[in-house]
């Protein structure tokens, strides 16, 4: 009587738990696109986790949560946000240059801009490095690969001459170009590398 009692209740319990299983499972519906355009995958009990898949494969950046002061550039392409405390705006702005920061310690800036036409002949890394060679004439790109800011596809690019090191993201888009590129002398480059990262993961592309 005991024995059969016993495995009433074990199947009771195995039918109790094969039920429950539907309601934990991932559904297409659970996955969704976060504000900073990331897939995340929802639980019904209020769990969540991020959706990796091979397309995320390159690295990810997301704007920070103390970026709170925004630029908006005038052609709509994209924004910058930053940390007002780290990072103030400098109105010496030479040529297409829409936006430059200096950073607080004084041996960092970086410069924001965007240009809607472009001559199919020139690539994107050449866009940069021409800006980057007038005040570096000898700079040269060191390296560039691809990379992922805010849930859009970016080149990160490390480029350098003449003591100064030019380091940033690029997007090239059918809408345009757009850079938001550092500078830092060569010997400070290493030191402040963490919070140009920061900097950089403020970029939002409006028109992919």
């Amino acid at each position: 009587m005991k024995l059969s009692i016993c495995i009433a209740t074990t199947a009771v319990i195995a039918l109790a738990v094969i039920t429950a299983a539907p309601a934990l499972a991932i559904t297409p519906a659970d996955a969704i696109i976060s504000g900073t355009g990331v897939k995340v995958l929802l639980y019904p009990d209020g769990r969540w986790e991020y959706l990796m898949t091979i397309d995320q494969a390159a690295p990810l950046h997301i704007k920070p949560a103390n970026a709170i002061k925004a630029f908006k550039s005038m052609t709509g392409l994209y924004e910058v946000w930053s940390d007002p405390q780290k990072w103030t705006t400098d109105k010496a702005k030479s040529g297409d240059e829409e936006l430059v920061l200096r950073h607080s310690n004084g041996s960092a800036k970086a410069v924001a801009r965007g240009q809607r036409s472009i001559t199919k002949s020139m690539s994107v890394e050449a866009w940069v490095l021409e800006w980057a060679r007038r005040s570096a004439p000898a700079a040269e790109l060191v390296t560039q690969e691809k990379s992922t800011v805010n849930g859009v596809e970016i080149l990160r690019l490390n480029a350098a001459g003449d003591g100064t090191v030019f380091y940033g993201f690029c997007w090239p888009g059918k809408a345009g170009y757009v850079q938001l590129m550092t500078m830092t002398g060569a010997g400070d480059f290493d030191g402040l590398k963490t919070e140009l990262d920061e900097l950089l993961k403020g970029l939002v592309i409006n028109k992919p």
